[in-house]
Parts: structure tokens; C-alpha cells; sequence
């Protein structure tokens, strides 16, 4: 299961614990809302029922734990006070383990930043998106300290007035383009973060574990879309790989999704000299133009598996395969290993 911090005032916090619901912004107040909207529908579209809950009080700390009983859905009936905002973007939870009076400091958050064990979690983007997806091990981390703070075991309350929806429609994903480019990036992370939900991907990304998004880096830039690989040996979870991806709302003239009725599954992945993008996939090395336009295929006699670049002007191309490895000779030189 993922967690998650939610951004909330002391008023409003108080609404959600006893009707377990929790609603995120609807910007309309800067040139950016619509971007700004994407991204917290991309955001809400990576929640799962079960996830684990925590909650960001401005002024207060962080408060745990609560788990997700609903699938994230969009309701504008009014529940909070605030009579410029009706929080639509929705999830419903209960409190769970046990209760947690006592907050987490946000000096022990940064205690645990400065020691490398918190590095998802930034007030900069939580406070304009509300929500802000952490890692497994640093909800571990988050638990951990609100054990330490409440030594007592406490039975959780129970949610005193249920939230009820009556209509169960799902988040808006707007796919409106221009020519074929999609508007929004974000709706296009949105995507991506409700398949990953679902568990699907895994014949293009392999197996996966922790899945978030718009994740800040030190160099002051953000990750799309962060995830972790985990390989368990001996009942023992080893996180061996990260993948990171760059979203882009670019426009692909030609389909190749498939090819003689099978899916591409893309694997290896080389650039020419020229920006020509080489993808391994079914039936051979696709070739695609800058742009994205289709080439050609390289044909070989069986499904590659990678590829690189070789020999002295590195325009030889070397491909492996299941059983063999082949070469062919192109014009266009590759770029070099330096």
C-alpha cells in the first residue's frame, strides 16, 4: 500500500476526522488554474483503497493514521465552511492501528530530511496542490515517530458522521488537444498514475512497488513520475532500481502501438547523432524521427532485446537477441560512450 500527506487547516481537519472525507483545492484564482487542476487530479488518480493516511495541519504538525475507503471520486457537495472553495477532488478513509493524539513535529520532519530518511515530502508543492504522495519508507518513518509520541495505546474513534456520496462519478480527466497535443501534461500524468493504481504497465515497466508523482529534487527541478523496483530474497525486501519519467504532451504521427496484431513493449533504447530515437519491440529496431514520425524498422530474425552502438565511427549498431547477437551498418553515426 502507498501513503499519503494531505494539506489541511485546523478547522477543516476537524470536519474531515468526523465525517472521513477529505477534499482536495479547485484553483481558479491565477492564469495557471487549469495547469494547476491537472496536476491535483493526476495527483488524486494515484490512491487506492488502502492506502494509508496522514495529515498536514498547518501550525500543528502531522496527525496518522487513517486508510483510504474509497476510490478517489468528484463531488461538489458542500461539506466545509469555506464559502470560496468546495474542495471536489474527494477520498474517503477511517482511522486506523490506533489513535494518534500527539502530532509530528515538522522539526522532526526536517531532522529526518536532513538525514536523508524523508526526501519526497515539501511544503513548497503540498501547499499549492494539497496533496503530496511519500514513499513506503518514509511513511514507516512518519509511524515510527507517532509511536514514539503516544506510548499509550489509545482505540481509534470511530467516524461520528459518515460521508455518504450519493453519486459515484469519477475524477474529470480532460483530454482536450490541439492538433493532436494534449493541453494539460498533467492529465497525461493522470493517466499514467491510474494504471500504476490498477497494477497494469508491468510488461513495459516490470514489476513495481512505490508509485508518485511530481516529486521535488534537489536541483530545484521535479520528477513526473518516480518509482521503485523491489526484489525479496530470503523474505527480505531489497530496493534495487528506481525509474524515473519525463512526461511530455509531444504529438506521435503514426501508431506504434502495434505491429502484425502484437503490442511494440519497447526495451532497449538508443539515440543517433542525428536525434533518432532506436526502440527495441516486436519485429525488429523501430527507428522514430525527432518528432516522433516512424522511420523505418530494422528487421532482425528474432525478438531484440537491447542495443548499442560500436566500432570505430560507431555507426555500427549491435543488437541482442534471445539466442544471438547481430550487426548492421548504418550511415547515420551513433552517439559515443564517452
Amino acid at each position: 500500500m502507498s501513503y499519503h500527506i494531505f494539506l489541511v487547516g485546523e478547522n477543516n481537519f476537524d470536519i474531515c476526522i468526523k465525517r472521513g472525507v477529505y477534499g482536495g483545492i479547485h484553483p481558479t484564482d491565477s492564469a495557471k488554474s487549469k495547469q494547476i487542476t491537472s496536476e491535483i487530479i493526476a495527483s488524486f488518480s494515484g490512491i487506492r483503497v488502502g492506502d494509508f493516511v496522514f495529515f498536514y495541519v498547518k501550525n500543528k504538525g502531522i496527525y496518522g493514521l487513517w486508510k483510504v475507503t474509497h476510490e478517489p471520486f468528484y463531488d461538489t457537495t458542500p461539506i466545509w465552511s469555506d464559502k470560496n472553495q468546495i474542495y471536489p477532488y474527494r477520498i474517503c478513509f477511517v482511522p486506523t492501528v490506533r489513535k494518534f493524539s500527539k502530532p509530528i513535529a515538522m522539526n522532526d520532519v526536517l531532522d529526518l530530511r536532513d538525514k536523508g530518511k524523508i526526501w519526497t515530502f515539501d511544503l513548497g508543492p503540498i501547499t499549492k496542490k494539497s496533496h503530496n504522495p511519500i514513499t513506503s519508507s518514509e511513511g514507516k518513518e512518519l509511524i515510527r515517530l507517532l509511536l514514539r509520541n503516544n506510548t499509550i495505546f489509545v482505540k481509534p474513534d470511530e467516524i461520528v458522521q459518515p460521508y455518504s456520496h450519493s453519486v459515484n462519478q469519477p475524477l474529470p480527466l480532460n483530454f482536450e488537444h490541439d492538433k493532436g497535443r494534449l493541453r494539460y501534461e498533467g492529465y497525461l500524468n493522470a493517466w499514467f498514475m491510474s494504471s500504476f493504481a490498477q497494477g497494469k504497465l508491468k510488461e513495459l515497466i516490470g514489476d513495481y512497488g512505490d508509485f508518485l508523482n511530481f516529486v521535488p529534487t534537489s536541483f530545484n527541478k521535479v520528477m513526473d513520475i518516480f518509482l521503485t523496483h523491489i526484489t525479496t530474497i530470503d523474505s527480505v525486501d531489497i530496493l534495487h532500481k528506481f525509474t524515473c519519467m519525463e512526461l511530455k504532451t509531444g504529438i506521435v504521427s503514426e501508431d506504434f502501438a502495434e505491429i502484425s496484431g502484437e503490442p511494440l513493449a519497447p526495451d532497449g533504447m538508443k539515440v543517433d547523432s542525428e536525434g533518432n530515437v532506436y526502440v527495441t519491440g516486436k519485429g525488429g529496431i523501430w527507428v522514430l524521427n525527432p518528432e516522433g514520425r516512424r522511420l523505418g524498422i530494422i528487421t532482425v530474425p528474432e525478438l531484440p532485446a537491447n542495443l548499442c552502438w560500436g566500432d570505430r565511427e560507431w555507426k555500427t549498431l549491435y543488437i541482442t537477441a534471445r539466442t544471438s547477437i547481430y550487426r548492421v551498418h548504418l550511415n547515420i553515426a551513433g552517439i559515443p560512450v564517452s
